[in-house]
């Protein structure tokens, strides 16, 4: 029972640092107006890209805090946190279809599996050192 509530707590810490992170640079950002709220899609691309490419760095970080937490099988605990991340990006984009661009929901799925290999990964070099 510890064992599982330690994978639970690796895999929820994980979910956090990513939610965690994302809402408060979206916070940010937005008081500070280099983020438009509403209408979304008046976004310059490059704002856009922007948001893409921090929300892949902290699915990054909480790949990795999911792997160093992980009580054993760290692939085990990151894929689990991988394959919540896709559900999640799938039904997000389902949800928010009809804001534009359409890109940007769809290149947050494409990027889930490849930042999760990259926190596994750097999981792993962090222990090596």
């Amino acid at each position: 029972m510890k064992k599982l509530m330690r994978s639970a707590a690796a895999i929820t810490a994980g979910l956090l640092t990513g939610a965690v992170l994302s809402v408060l640079t979206d916070t940010l950002l937005e008081k500070t107006g280099i983020i438009i709220e509403e209408p979304f899609r008046e976004n310059p691309d490059w704002v856009i890209l922007g948001i893409v490419f921090y929300r892949a760095l902290y699915g990054i970080a909480g790949t990795f805090v999911t792997a160093r937490l992980a009580p054993d099988t760290p692939l085990r605990h990151v894929l689990i946190l991988g394959t919540i991340g896709l559900i999640v990006g799938i039904a997000g984009a389902v949800i928010q279809w009809h804001i534009p661009p359409h890109w940007y929901p769809l290149s947050l799925i494409i990027l889930t599996p490849v930042t999760t290999f990259l926190g596994y990964k750097l999981s792993k070099l962090k222990k090596q050192i």
